[in-house]
């Protein structure tokens, strides 16, 4: 009479470690860490100041400083005006007819030393000019002179809150599907983050070699996760 043999098959995940094994793994994890921990501060950026590109370069070289603005009023205009991007307190009179072919937006300071002045930007009309409505946001270039005269000038709308907004909107989203898989990706994107903008790219910047400066961010993302 044949007789049967049951053979039965876990599928409940990998088998567990044997001591020694667990063991070695731990050993080579301290020991990689140890080597990532003195290859990021063999590498550590210098924090040496470079050169500021010349399209960010302020009238004395240095940073450009950006304010808060708002669009108070926009209407054609000559061009030209003296009064434009100056400091002004008083509300301009532009000058229309049929040489008005340029707009002129008055925008309120909304922050920086000068706040609670008004500034007078001008446009041309055509394509890649900005067109701002009343009521925009925006960002403005300050600039300073070598005699103490401060100009501002258009640098972009202010994207800060819708930025937040979608970014707030894709982590509520990522953990409502996800759950604490996705609150953990969201933290370990967070890290990988900071680790680009803290280590990675300036000691790039400081002239690191490429290829140790990669392993050693990636091994501590890695880590951190």
């Amino acid at each position: 009479m044949p007789v049967s043999h049951a053979h039965s098959h876990s599928l409940h995940g990998p088998s567990p470690l044997g001591p020694l094994a667990a063991k070695i793994v731990v050993g080579l994890l301290i020991a990689i860490g140890v080597v990532v921990l003195t290859g990021a501060a063999w590498l550590w950026p210098s924090q040496q100041k470079v050169n500021i590109p010349l399209p960010y370069q302020n009238a004395a070289g240095g940073a450009v400083s950006t304010e808060a603005g708002h669009v108070l009023s926009s209407s054609a205009a000559t061009c030209g005006d003296q009064t434009v991007g100056t400091v002004i307190t008083t509300q301009p009179n532009p000058a229309g007819g049929p040489d008005a072919v340029c707009v002129h937006s008055l925008i309120a300071i909304d922050s920086g030393p000068n706040r609670g002045a008004n500034t007078l930007l001008e446009f041309g009309v055509g394509p890649g000019q900005p067109k701002l409505m009343v009521g925009d946001h925006i960002r403005i270039t300050r600039q300073v002179d070598p005699t103490g005269l401060t100009t501002y000038s258009f640098y972009d709308y202010e994207r800060k809150w819708p930025l937040t907004a979608i970014a707030a909107a894709f982590a509520l989203v990522v953990v409502a599907v996800a759950g604490w898989r996705g609150l953990r990706a969201l933290v370990g994107i967070l890290v990988a983050f900071i680790v680009l903008v803290v280590f990675m790219l300036p000691a790039l910047r400081d002239g690191s070699a490429a290829i140790p400066v990669a392993l050693v961010a990636s091994a501590v993302i890695l880590y951190a996760e």
